[in-house]
């Protein structure tokens, strides 16, 4: 794919240099999958008994004639209790595991001395959402870097001669005066090993509408990057409302997320003879955009189909 850096860190969350460097190549996705399943549910769209489970492995390496080398492993289930008549107590858990192959440098033409491992980001885990864990927007559970346009990074940093010339974009402050949180954008990078788990109480509330107590919780850790955020891991209770429509559950939910202050990398763009190029500055943000009240922590997820 012919783009620059920043167009895949701003776009894919790829942010890291050898699977930037690789993107950019002709390169063979080729693995070889089998997966196991099993659904003993009484309903498709509204299960309140039985259970179901799946199981995943995949394989990419030189036999499966791919670029991309891994090994992968995936799975998940989930069971029902019938509580009366239209009430019910379900669980969840699920699980995943990849690690690159070191042979991947050789294979998509990237050095190894670029640090890290070669992923492609289809084969990450990612977590957070509507399906995941509800108290995160959608794959914001996990380790993440902040981007910024250059442009405001030197608006608000303009007494730094270095930053405001553009001689030096790595020395800007991203927590210059008057810089808020809604000037970056969180980018997921995804991970190698997921853990979730969910309990949720369903009931009746009115005809065709049903209600939802839930807590989720998750952790995700990645080792593609060393010098990027490693693991986060979240609890987060909530509630919804279900409508019970032709086509599936129509279904609200809000969660609370856990409020907490991270210190994250900022990457921005610095522009050298007409071509961007992705730096990451010196210094970390400070960033937490649920600050300021119990309102801005609860996060609201609107979908089709119940979460499991």
């Amino acid at each position: 794919m012919d783009a620059g850096d920043v167009y895949f860190c701003v776009n894919y969350g790829v942010c890291d240099q050898p699977t930037l460097e690789a993107l950019r190549g002709n390169q063979k996705l080729s693995p070889l999958t089998l997966t196991m399943a099993i659904d003993r549910t009484n309903d498709p769209f509204f299960p309140n008994k039985g259970y179901r489970a799946n199981v995943g492995a995949e394989v990419a390496n030189t036999f499966t004639l791919s670029d991309y080398r891994y090994n992968r492993l995936a799975g998940g289930g989930a069971a029902w209790y019938q509580v009366r008549k239209r009430g019910a107590v379900g669980a969840r858990i699920s699980a995943g595991w990849v690690r690159s192959l070191g042979s991947t440098f050789q294979a998509v033409g990237v050095s190894e001395s670029l640090g890290g491992g070669v992923l492609h980001p289809r084969k990450r885990f990612y977590s957070g959402g509507a399906n995941s864990v509800r108290g995160f927007g959608e794959n914001q559970l996990g380790p993440r870097v902040l981007t910024v346009p250059i442009g405001v990074l030197q608006t608000h940093d303009s007494t730094n001669l270095a930053c405001a010339s553009g001689a030096d974009v790595t020395t800007c402050d991203p927590n210059a005066p008057g810089m808020k949180d809604r000037d970056f954008e969180p980018r997921p990078l995804g991970g190698n090993f997921l853990l979730e788990g969910s309990i949720e109480a369903r009931f009746p509330v009115w005809q065709a509408l049903t209600g939802a107590a839930f807590v989720d919780a998750g952790t995700l850790t990645q080792h593609i990057d060393p010098t990027l955020p490693k693991k986060k891991t979240g609890i987060t209770p909530g509630f919804g409302l279900r409508y019970a429509s032709p086509v599936g559950p129509i279904r609200g939910d809000i969660a609370l997320n856990p409020g907490a202050t991270e210190s994250l990398p900022v990457v921005t763009e610095k522009i050298v003879n007409g071509q961007r190029t992705l730096v990451t500055l010196t210094q970390r943000r400070t960033y937490n955009p649920t600050a300021g009240g119990f309102l801005n922590r609860l996060v609201v997820h609107l979908s089709i189909g119940e979460p499991f």
